[in-house]
């Protein structure tokens, strides 16, 4: 088998992973659109037990509460999932207090990685569900994708830091990251392939039906900046 052919079954194989996990979770999905002009970026919720809705404006996307006689669930209370600014709309997360991450990475430009290093997880137990970052640097030619989950371990309850970078990403193609207990130690690769609604209404018919609860693509011109955003909530 070639290389390409090689890659092509992966990507084919990741989607089969994903399509076929019934675990609750989220997920993010960082890449480059087919013609490669395009930073895409992805956040979905697959938990049929949350009452949580996307909302979004021209350039952010944020919770909500499904409905006025449903309050929030305290794990998924409201914050943003995707910002506006030149450095921090290439993070994504649903770290409540993700902004203090994307202030550092625009104020001293430096790794992810290094970016988290004194970020922890909620010691109230109520608040305290798997952390998810994704980051894009996007010099020419290709970006530099950098994930990372920050999650307690099932046996121990110990804090658990897992990270990802993906150098040279091709246009086309992202890396995907998720809280799904079966894919936490995976990174996978997926295609990312025409308009912005066309991967939203993919990935929204690739997840699993019963858990999918609300998804969000936004894909930000590499050049101008501007953003382009579609949401579905079930």
């Amino acid at each position: 088998m070639n290389t390409l052919a090689g890659e092509t079954q992966s990507i084919l194989s990741n989607a089969v992973v994903l399509q076929s996990c019934t675990e609750s979770g989220d997920g993010i999905l960082i890449g480059v659109n087919t013609l490669g002009t395009h930073l895409v970026q992805m956040y979905w919720l697959a938990d049929c037990s949350q009452n949580t809705i996307f909302e979004y404006d021209e350039r952010r996307v944020w919770t909500n509460s499904a409905g006025r006689d449903r309050p929030l669930d305290p794990r998924y209370r409201s914050y943003l999932i995707m910002r506006e600014g030149a450095v921090s709309s290439r993070l994504v997360s649903n770290d409540p207090q993700a902004q203090l991450t994307a202030s550092r990475l625009h104020n001293n430009p430096m790794s992810l990685r290094k970016a988290l290093k004194d970020i922890h997880l909620s010691s109230d137990s109520a608040f305290c569900k798997p952390l998810l970052f994704g980051y894009c640097q996007y010099p020419e030619p290709r970006p530099t994708i950098e994930l990372a989950l920050l999650r307690q371990t099932p046996r121990t309850r110990q804090e658990e830091r897992i990270h990802h970078t993906h150098q040279c990403v091709e246009p086309g193609y992202g890396y995907c990251i998720t809280s799904y207990p079966s894919l936490v130690n995976k990174s996978l690769l997926l295609p990312l392939c025409g308009s912005v609604e066309n991967i939203l209404n993919a990935y929204w018919d690739l997840l699993n039906e019963e858990n999918r609860v609300a998804l969000a693509v936004k894909m930000i011109n590499r050049r101008t900046g501007v953003s382009e955003i579609r949401v579905k909530n079930k």
